[in-house]
């Protein structure tokens, strides 16, 4: 057992930082394991290098504000204590609605591959957005928010995860990656119907010493796309970060997938410096409402 164990860790630590298409196993100690194919012909590197040619990387523009503070940082990069990064719908919602309902601003964005075609609300809200916006709280500044509503491609989630921890001082900070999935995915010995979804699952790099406030997620199930990146970057780094995702029976956003991550903002420090809103159930249902409208336009 102690062998295994040590041989999850050597491969997790030599994981080149590449741009490739990335998924992280569940492994039994609650680790992460990436998982990489490159048992590939050169008509496919070819065809892989043509597609991240014609994909333009991620860009980020922080506020002149912000801009000005990290120009005249020592470190040239903003200081941060708290970093939630929340990608899809249900997890951009709840912290939207759990997180960010207290006074906020907006300080950044990281574009991905906008044309002229494309259009941005500079809110997130519209089911049209392709820009990931970032905020932090007024009063405590040094909590940082990211949401990701849009889907970034893999092509672009490295240097989506690159652009991010670059700009970001992260040394002594707590990263919690949030994310969903559809229950149908979820590999288990049980029928799919027998399952209380939706349900909460854990994965934590090995530097992260906490205990995460989920189950962790059980083999052979996978995390894949931005959120994988984004782990697989923080093990690599030797940076402490815990991801948690959602499994939900639902098509359509609903309150039920947003309240699966309230025990999130339990854990330390998370509790100490969030309060949950007294409307937060109003709050979600507005949040549905105006989801489930836009979805309905640009279908």
């Amino acid at each position: 057992m102690k062998e295994t164990r040590k041989f999850i860790k050597i491969r997790c630590l030599v994981l080149p930082t590449i741009p490739c298409f990335v998924d992280i196993m569940a492994t039994f100690f609650g680790e992460i394991l990436p998982v990489t194919s490159r048992a590939v012909d050169e008509d496919d590197d070819e065809e892989e290098n043509a597609l991240e040619t014609a994909i333009s990387p991620a860009v980020l523009r922080w506020s002149p504000q912000v801009r000005s503070e990290i120009e005249s940082s020592p470190n040239q990069c903003l200081h941060c204590s708290i970093l939630i990064i929340a990608v899809g719908q249900a997890a951009t919602g709840f912290t939207q609605c759990y997180v960010l309902s207290q006074q906020s601003e907006k300080i950044g964005a990281i574009c991905t591959g906008l044309d002229d075609k494309d259009t941005s609300t500079l809110s997130q809200d519209a089911h049209s957005d392709k820009t990931c916006y970032i905020y932090r709280l007024v009063h405590k500044p040094e909590v940082v928010v990211v949401q990701c509503k849009t889907e970034v491609q893999a092509a672009q989630a490295f240097s989506w995860t690159q652009q991010l921890f670059s700009s970001i001082n992260i040394n002594h900070t707590y990263i919690a990656v949030l994310t969903c999935g559809s229950v149908t995915d979820f590999k288990c010995d049980v029928m799919v119907s027998d399952l209380p979804a939706p349900f909460l699952r854990a994965l934590k790099t090995s530097s992260f010493h906490g205990q995460p406030i989920a189950p962790y997620l059980e083999q052979p199930n996978t995390i894949s796309g931005l959120p994988a990146q984004l782990l697989t970057h923080c093990q690599v780094e030797r940076i402490a970060a815990v991801l948690y995702t959602c499994y939900t029976d639902s098509i359509h956003l609903d309150m039920n997938t947003m309240k699966t991550f309230r025990p999130v903002l339990q854990v330390t420090p998370l509790k100490n410096v969030i309060q949950i809103p007294v409307n937060a159930d109003k709050l979600m249902a507005e949040f549905v409402d105006r989801n489930l409208r836009d979805n309905f336009l640009y279908t």
